[in-house]
């Protein structure tokens, strides 16, 4: 019998606005209200429990690049109280077979056009979404054969939401755990910045596997009740400079790499467009130069620098959009709810103007990684997290 999950933003929203949009797909032109995102996450996670025998804590594997399905999955775990895996499709099939070894999904959901590399990871439970050569979508089939009963579960704050694995420059990756608390306390230190809330609407540009893509805007979006605006599975950016200047869109939140903003503002269309309803642009992955910036500045919109990881769930500072022009390279100031110290090797607090290694704490540092307790350990002091930049 199912009740009401106390974490679950998706059934709040149908209750309170079941009519507002949720998920706005401007490839395949389907829009989702939160009354129909919500009753589709709830036969999704009937399903992975009575098809495919998801329990609490199980994880549940997604390889597919940026579609609105992947919110589906994220959130049938958070009704199930299981685990979200977003893969980095990116990867050689050696790399994703070494992370599926390490976290176990009991069922991966990919595209079909990653059917013959999933099928090389040794996961016997696997969905395909988007037709197959034959036709079959196996996705919808398994969502229209479902009820919208499942087991009910009551996260808490320190439930697993999420293991997103990160690349590192040597070794093997990382699984960062990311907690419920972590992605609802990235939602509020987000809210004065950014000037996120309720009438938000939110592009998808980076991959939703990133933490970037997942936690900037768009799992702030979807606690508001805002819209998420899917704009494909690969950045196009005269098409994403189309969206941004379309008013029947009205994107107010941006998050992106310097590469993507330059990308659009060399478009020929880029000096005919205007932006009124752009409230926040995040920039993030690298310092935008000072061309990048005075071009997009000249169009009334101010790339706030800000820095995060995965570690951080996503975001510890940002530069407050009055200070994006006089403040160039600068990642701004902590969030309401973390602190910032930089430290010398030993862990002393360095001098103003001195070098040394950013370390962070707040509700939104994860507790550690997935199977590396020694590593979790020495990566956290007394609950500050080494960043290691």
């Amino acid at each position: 019998m199912t009740t009401m999950n106390s974490m679950d933003w998706l059934a709040h929203h149908a209750r309170t606005r079941p009519n507002k949009l949720a998920i706005r797909d401007l490839m395949d032109g389907r829009d989702l209200t939160y009354a129909e995102i919500n009753e589709r996450t709830n036969r999704l996670a009937s399903a992975l429990a009575r098809d495919f025998g998801v329990k609490p804590r199980d994880r549940v594997g997604v390889v597919s690049k940026n579609v609105s399905n992947i919110f589906e999955v994220q959130f049938a775990c958070w009704k199930l109280g299981a685990t979200f895996v977003p893969l980095n499709w990116r990867l050689a099939v050696p790399e994703l077979a070494y992370i599926v070894g390490d976290c176990a999904p009991v069922v991966v959901f990919h595209g079909v056009e990653f059917a013959d590399a999933v099928a090389q990871l040794g996961v016997n439970q696997r969905v395909a979404w988007d037709a197959d050569a034959s036709g079959r979508d196996a996705y919808e089939e398994l969502l229209r054969s479902s009820d919208t009963e499942y087991p009910a579960n009551d996260n808490t704050l320190d439930t697993v939401l999420t293991i997103m694995y990160t690349s590192g420059t040597t070794g093997h990756p990382k699984g960062v755990i990311i907690t419920h608390g972590m992605t609802l306390w990235n939602v509020v230190n987000q809210t004065e910045p950014f000037r996120t809330g309720p009438t938000m609407v939110n592009i998808v540009v980076l991959p939703l596997f990133h933490t970037g893509g997942l936690n900037c805007f768009a799992n702030p979006a979807f606690h508001y009740g805002g819209t998420n605006v899917m704009t494909g599975a690969s950045f196009d950016p005269a098409f994403c400079l189309k969206v941004l200047s379309d008013p029947a869109v009205g994107v107010t939140h941006i998050q992106m790499v310097p590469a993507n903003y330059l990308f659009m503002s060399q478009q020929p269309a880029f000096d005919t467009s205007t932006f009124p309803h752009i409230v926040a642009a995040g920039v993030g992955g690298a310092s935008p130069s000072n061309t990048l910036l005075d071009a997009w500045i000249s169009k009334g919109v101010r790339l706030q620098q800000a820095f995060g990881m995965t570690e951080t769930g996503s975001m510890v500072m940002a530069l407050p959009p009055e200070d994006c022009s006089r403040k160039i390279g600068s990642c701004g100031l902590s969030f309401i709810h973390n602190q910032l110290r930089i430290v010398d090797p030993d862990g002393n607090d360095v001098a103003r103007g001195e070098a040394g290694e950013l370390w962070a704490k707040g509700p939104n540092m994860t507790p550690g990684y997935w199977n590396l307790p020694e590593v979790s350990a020495s990566s956290i002091t007394d609950g500050w997290l080494h960043t290691g930049d």
